[in-house]
């Protein structure tokens, strides 16, 4: 199933047999896309998949199009993360979402939320990296940028507490471009919850947008 680029989309009360879920099926390619890092979010959905093949697929154009978030809605999440189970789930138990290998700063977070699928499950996810917890897409969009003159973006996460030391895990991420167009800027996966403190540097100005969802609540700052 190739599923496209943009926002948010939810598949809820579905059932799949032998099916492949590839994220942001044809973005950047030409001046096609966004950011090129959509959230798919399955509600009530069952993965009858009977071979071991592959079950998701993510680009890999650039290093700035790794982009796809796949996570349970927050009821089926809440039953997983509670020590329930959902029958048929796209989701090895206790894992709610996944993302790129390419993140890896959600490797290093501290309880071993995440890990990398590649470890348990072979090429199932990809190799992409299996959390515990819900993940949502974050987007910085930048202007006036060229993939010659934009600078990589430094996130910076305390996971669980205020800005405090030094962070729990970081990660430098490339700046995206579609095509030479105005749609450009940052994104990345984030983990939802107010005690969550995130940060971003270099400086952005004032006139960039910072798109972020209401139901992701956490302390972000856009500064150095």
């Amino acid at each position: 199933m190739a599923l496209p680029d943009g926002s948010t989309f939810i598949i809820e009360d579905t059932t799949f047999d032998d099916a492949e879920f590839e994220a942001n099926h044809h973005c950047d390619v030409g001046v096609t896309g966004i950011l090129c890092f959509p959230q798919y979010v399955l509600d009530n959905v069952r993965f009858k998949n009977a071979s071991t093949n592959r079950w998701a697929r993510f680009q890999s154009s650039s290093p700035a199009n790794y982009g796809g978030v796949f996570t349970l809605s927050p009821p089926n999440a809440d039953i997983v993360m509670a020590g329930g189970t959902l029958e048929d789930s796209f989701f090895p138990q206790g894992y709610v979402s996944l993302v790129s290998h390419h993140y890896t700063y959600l490797l290093n977070l501290p309880g071993s939320l995440c890990i990398l699928s590649s470890t348990q499950f072979g090429d199932r996810y990809d190799g992409g990296i299996l959390c515990k917890v819900p993940l949502r897409s974050l987007k910085v969009y930048s202007r006036g940028l060229t993939t010659a003159t934009a600078p990589s973006g430094l996130i910076e996460v305390w996971y669980g507490r205020e800005e405090s030391g030094e962070p729990d895990a970081s990660q430098w991420i490339a700046f995206h471009e579609i095509g030479g167009t105005r749609k450009q800027g940052y994104s990345f996966p984030v983990i939802p919850g107010s005690e969550h403190y995130y940060k971003i540097s270099p400086t952005f100005p004032s006139s960039w947008v910072s798109c972020i969802c209401k139901y992701f609540p956490f302390t972000y700052i856009l500064s150095n």
